[in-house]
């Protein structure tokens, strides 16, 4: 069953999945553009 902690809504929700996009691609896009980034 999904958790209500890692299931918000709403504005929560949208800063959740920008977090998430950012730790992405820190994560995986860094080593490859690592020079291209900024």
């Amino acid at each position: 069953p999904p958790v209500p902690d890692v299931t918000p809504r709403g504005k929560e929700a949208e800063v959740v999945h920008e977090i998430v996009e950012q730790i992405h691609e820190e994560k995986f896009s860094e080593p490859k553009n690592y020079g291209q980034i900024g």
